[in-house]
């Protein structure tokens, strides 16, 4: 594919598309800045009454009293009412570190109103750097035609909306994992010209990126749902370096959470367990915002005001341990094959959200990576000795419509399911991961010894 000016039909639907989506998310917020409806301000930031009562308990040094559903609540039902708020929490479950606390501190000396936009205004810039770092996983030469389609379709896409909607934090996990994968892909030696130091950030050996890539990865234990997943993959492709930066900032975070109030961290280890298991079985759980495969299942099968039965727990482990399986065994195969470094990032990052047992639909703001780096080997030059065997590449361009297929799920996937017993994400992102991880499973890794042949040479092109 070159790289200039000209776009194709199907990048100029992608721009039509995105613009579409942009003119309704603008009118809808004209429309409402011009009506003045106070509601309209006072429904946002559902989920941020959470993090702003967090820094409440962290600035009087009661950390421990957050992990306390019924203080947690009652905390959040205080600031509902000073602030006069249109929302209200259903439930009091605060699941994140001790050491989190300590970093949302500072927005308790600000109103509601005011650390909501502070939070929102930092949240904008961690994805615009996010962005930035994608921009550079792309070809150096890439036209901005197509790379605008990176922030256009990122920004009218659902997740971002819930995010900035409620008040949520995914942006800050979307920059983690967005450092982690561009230190993890400078960790690999490359000889095939994709990373050249004009789209490098900074200029690392591969030693060094090892490092830093365990201990950018690290921070997503803050919520570890996201990071088990990441952790365990980066240290079987990039080796033992990954995980003494793991190491390293694990300590470092367990230490300070200790220091800043030791009763916090054991109430927080119990809390994790017990609180989703009491939303569970009270009926609190908001099992149509997840993209699981528990929940999955459960809305299906139901019943879903009760716990999980253990039918629908084993459906759910059958699948998370198999995709697990298949990930490990993909990685172990391919970890002495830096080219193919870039899909097993792809498909660690589409199976997360299936093996885990908490995801929620604003944290699907992370497959923008996995789509940014399909994007770079569509974009990127073709270099014989990376590719899978001819027939796969072959079939590779139908490949695309499956990630628009991923990006529409996830469009109207939240309100689907909240009218339906159906999740539209899970069953996408399935078939997304089993065509993604079947070749690296199976090895299909062309020999560097294939032959330029001119057969050889007119597939890969058709492919590119």
């Amino acid at each position: 594919m070159n790289n200039d000016a000209k776009l194709s039909p199907f990048c100029k639907r992608l721009w039509k598309a995105g613009l579409f989506l942009l003119a309704i998310y603008l009118s809808f917020i004209c429309v409402g800045w011009w009506q003045g409806r106070t509601s309209y301000t006072r429904s946002m930031g559902h989920d941020f009454i959470g993090f702003y009562a967090a820094s409440q308990f962290a600035q009087t040094g009661d950390i421990a009293a957050n992990y306390d559903p019924t203080r947690q609540l009652a905390a959040a039902d205080a600031i509902s009412t000073s602030q006069q708020l249109d929302i209200k929490l259903k439930y009091g479950a605060w699941l994140y570190p001790p050491f989190v606390n300590l970093i949302l501190r500072p927005l308790a000396s600000f109103s509601f109103g005011d650390a909501l936009n502070i939070w929102t205004a930092l949240g904008l810039l961690a994805c615009a750097a996010s962005i930035a770092q994608m921009r550079r996983m792309l070809p150096p030469e890439t036209h901005w035609t197509r790379w605008g389609l990176l922030p256009l379709l990122i920004l009218v896409s659902m997740p971002c909306a819930l995010n900035l909607g409620h008040g949520q934090n995914a942006f800050f996990s979307l920059l983690i994992i967005t450092t982690t994968v561009t230190l993890w892909r400078k960790s690999v030696k490359r000889d095939d010209g994709h990373l050249t130091r004009r789209n490098d950030l900074v200029n690392l050996t591969p030693r060094t990126a090892a490092y830093l890539a365990g201990m950018v990865a690290g921070l997503l234990f803050y919520k570890p749902q996201l990071g088990a997943v990441i952790a365990l993959l980066l240290v079987i492709s990039v080796g033992w370096r990954a995980l003494a930066g793991l190491i390293v900032t694990g300590v470092l975070l367990v230490l300070l959470s200790i220091s800043i109030s030791p009763e916090a961290l054991p109430a927080y280890i119990h809390a994790i367990s017990s609180q989703v298991e009491w939303m569970q079985a009270n009926g609190h759980f908001p099992w149509s915002r997840h993209v699981t495969s528990l929940a999955f299942f459960h809305r299906l099968l139901g019943p879903v005001e009760h716990l999980p039965t253990l039918f629908t727990r084993c459906l759910a482990g059958i699948v998370s341990v198999g995709l697990l399986i298949a990930l490990l065994t993909a990685a172990i195969r391919n970890r002495h094959h830096a080219a193919m470094q870039d899909r097993i990032i792809v498909v660690t990052l589409l199976s997360t959200p299936l093996i885990v047992p908490y995801f929620v639909d604003y944290d699907l703001i992370l497959l923008a990576i996995p789509m940014t780096l399909f994007a770079r080997e569509r974009l990127a030059p073709v270099h014989i000795k990376d590719v899978v065997t001819l027939p796969r590449m072959a079939r590779f361009d139908a490949a695309r419509y499956g990630w628009v297929a991923l990006y529409l799920a996830t469009l109207i996937g939240t309100v689907v399911a909240g009218q339906t017993r159906l999740s539209l994400v899970v069953p996408v992102l399935m078939a997304m991961t089993i065509a993604r991880i079947q070749p690296l499973v199976r090895r299909t890794v062309a020999s560097s010894r294939v032959t330029d042949s001119p057969v050889a040479l007119q597939y890969l092109a058709k492919a590119a």
